[in-house]
């Protein structure tokens, strides 16, 4: 390893001469010290950056999603796997919608992807997670995963009594649908919506 320079003010950083090398290191490492490793970085990281940690979310999120990944791979779920989950989940949801505000669809439908995989089946975020998600598709161009988003953000919103948000995605939807094949939905019905 060598010494490279660093953002984070009183920390050193180091990395790999080569790539190979990392890589070798890395796969020597049992899963389970892989997963307590990569929750402890984002810690770490979560720590010395404070305030700022915003811009660091992505790589924070990160190392908490390949440890709850780890952590799923070695066993059923469990509370420790669950709250890693929804750690990187409002992560990655969080960088997912700050991506779009800058106008970003590859990288917010990518981010906010990995958050609805990561994240609890059920919940206000996961809802509101969906509900960006099928936005971010449709401003992308894909509107069949808009579409599929949409729906379970109406369902998710639905099941936690969220009648706000499951209008939200309603709509949305029916914009969506309208895209696809204007003819697909009578006019009563998208005004009734």
């Amino acid at each position: 390893i060598q010494p490279i320079p660093t953002t984070l003010r009183g920390e050193g950083a180091f990395r790999f001469r080569h790539l190979l090398i990392r890589d070798a290191a890395y796969d020597a490492v049992a899963k389970s010290r892989r997963a307590e490793l990569h929750e402890r970085f984002a810690d770490w990281l979560e720590r010395v950056a404070g305030e700022a940690v915003s811009e660091e979310e992505e790589i924070v999120a990160y190392h908490l999603e390949r440890a709850f990944a780890y952590r799923r791979e070695l066993g059923p779920a469990d509370a420790r796997s669950d709250a890693l989950g929804r750690r990187a989940a409002l992560r990655l949801g969080a960088a997912g919608r700050r991506a779009a505000a800058r106008g970003d669809q590859p990288a917010a439908v990518g981010l906010l992807s990995r958050a609805a995989s990561v994240g609890p089946d059920r919940g206000a975020e996961r809802a509101w997670t969906l509900y960006h998600l099928g936005v971010e598709l449709q401003e992308a161009g894909d509107e069949p995963a808009a579409l599929t988003a949409l729906d379970e953000a109406v369902r998710v919103a639905e099941s936690g009594d969220d009648r706000s948000l499951a209008w939200r995605a309603r709509i949305a939807r029916t914009e969506v649908q309208t895209e696809v094949d204007p003819r697909s939905i009578p006019t009563a019905t998208a005004r009734a919506e």
